[in-house]
């Protein structure tokens, strides 16, 4: 499926040419990201524009290559206490769960337990189980294509085509929505938008077996925000 969302494409870019070890091409890029080359140039454009370091090479036939190196990023430093904020800050990264951000989150937060040594991140896990949290632990891997067909239709102003069972029907329904956003709350992912078939603002509580398909842009759901 090409990656439709400007975040989510932009954000694969990023991490392909980060691992790449300075051998991503543009045509690698249109082949992961199955958008066309117009496309890409004009994100790592904007990318640029951002200041992120992106070097760039010429080799053999003239073939470029993109580069982000760690080393071209500035240095972060933590003091003491802030590492340790953001162990315990771990829980809060649960909503991430089955985005496109949450292997990256995952492999920040190893990077700080390194940088505190086994016997503090050991004694660090004790504790973590006495911080209070407002929102219980959720899942959201298997939601993955969902959440992003979700976050596609917040960002570019589409409406989604839902099929949902709410928990007072007797089956699964289709509903219009013009989504506002997504929602994590208690351990528990709502969608948040205008329902054409109420004619009003609705939430939606993530259940089994929905799914969603995006339409085009309209003037009306852009109108509504």
């Amino acid at each position: 499926m090409a990656l439709a969302s400007g975040l989510l494409r932009q954000w694969t870019l990023l991490r392909a040419i980060a691992s790449g070890d300075g051998q991503v091409t543009v045509k690698s890029l249109v082949d992961r990201s199955g958008v066309s080359e117009k496309t890409i140039r004009r994100d790592l454009s904007v990318l640029k524009r951002a200041g992120f370091p992106l070097s760039e090479s010429v080799g053999r036939h003239g073939c470029k290559t993109f580069r982000l190196a760690a080393t071209d990023l500035p240095r972060l430093e933590f003091s003491y206490d802030e590492a340790l904020a953001l162990f315990f800050c771990q829980r809060a990264l649960l909503p991430l769960s089955g985005t496109f951000f949450w292997q990256s989150a995952q492999r920040a937060l190893q990077k700080v337990r390194a940088s505190l040594g086994t016997r503090i991140a050991g004694y660090l896990d004790r504790m973590l189980p006495r911080v209070h949290q407002t929102v219980t632990e959720g899942a959201y891997r298997s939601k993955a294509e969902l959440i992003d067909r979700l976050v596609i239709a917040v960002e570019e102003c589409k409406v989604a085509v839902l099929t949902y069972q709410s928990s007072r029907s007797t089956e699964a329904r289709k509903y219009k929505v013009e989504p506002y956003g997504l929602i994590d709350h208690r351990g528990s992912l709502y969608l948040v938008g205008y329902s054409r078939h109420h004619q009003a603002l609705r939430r939606y509580v993530e259940a089994p077996g929905a799914k969603a398909r995006l339409r085009k842009n309209t003037s009306q759901a852009r109108m509504r925000r």
